[in-house]
């Protein structure tokens, strides 16, 4: 039986609201898989109450079967994951992904696919791009120009140079509150100039580096400085705390992983320095792409 993986937002978080580039990876490392219980556990998620939210929506999601879905509940279907609840990992993209997978139905093409995991995601965050539950569904690095287009890498993702580590705040946050503190952000007429002609920019040029496998240092130390002054709300005291130590001396940058406020954020160290050293007192997880 398949796992389905976390994803991992690597670049474009919130820019690619605005339509800037974003590059997410399945993330392997965190997964989960369906199973059958005899005796029924108690769900990370309400799963009769996603039955009852589809089946509202059923009419519009012509290619999933409800019914189906209704039966593998009652026989005790149970999603086993490792995956953090509420940290940025895509906890409920890789349960949404797996529901689909058991319960797909007709001649779908990707773009199908995509609407149909967003509407079973949007039971969990009120509105999803469907892109977390995609990722996890393919199992494939993923390159997207805002939301409208999207592209499998068929590469192996690295970042020359640099090591990465995931960070665990060990805080839970809603995402959609922080996306919420990003939506009234973007009415700000000098915030949005900013991101547009600076910021998004910066990004893109960044993916089109990783991609091209050429080195993103100079460019990644003026996102991270960025992003701690336009993102400063999605920080939490003790990452803006780091993120400015890694960039006043020199030793690496940090950024958000997904929508910040809690969860994981990335930090990138430089290979020829101690990581252990620069990053001792916190939990982190070293990223193997």
């Amino acid at each position: 039986m398949r796992n389905y993986p976390s994803k991992l937002f690597l670049f474009g978080e919130y820019s690619v609201l605005r339509g800037s580039h974003a590059l997410a990876v399945a993330y392997n490392q965190f997964n989960g898989r369906a199973i059958f219980l005899k005796k029924k556990l108690s769900n990370d998620y309400d799963l009769y109450g996603l039955i009852h939210y589809l089946e509202a929506i059923k009419e519009k999601n012509i290619f999933f079967d409800l019914e189906k879905f209704k039966l593998l509940v009652d026989q005790g279907w149970y999603f086993d994951s490792n995956i953090p609840v509420g940290m940025g990992l895509g906890s409920s993209g890789a349960l949404c992904a797996a529901i689909y997978d058991h319960c797909k139905t007709g001649e779908a093409n990707e773009e199908d696919v995509l609407n149909c995991l967003s509407m079973i995601e949007g039971y969990f965050h009120g509105k999803s791009s469907g892109v977390d539950p995609l990722i996890s569904y393919l199992n494939e690095s993923m390159l997207f120009e805002g939301f409208e287009k999207h592209f499998r890498i068929n590469q192996k993702i690295s970042i020359d140079g640099l090591n990465l580590f995931l960070i665990n705040t060990g805080v839970s946050r809603q995402a959609n509150a922080f996306i919420q503190i990003f939506q009234r952000k973007c009415e700000d007429i000098k915030f949005t100039r900013i991101l547009n002609n600076e910021y998004i920019p910066l990004n893109n040029k960044i993916i089109k580096y990783i991609i091209e496998d050429k080195k993103i240092d100079d460019l990644l130390e003026n996102l991270s400085l960025m992003q701690l002054k336009i993102f400063s709300q999605m920080y939490t005291d003790k990452m803006r705390q780091l993120g400015n130590r890694l960039l006043n001396d020199k030793l690496g940058f940090l950024k958000l992983c997904g929508a910040g406020g809690g969860g994981y954020y990335l930090a990138f160290i430089p290979k020829e320095l101690d990581s252990d050293q620069i990053l001792s007192g916190y939990d982190k997880i070293k990223v193997n792409l």
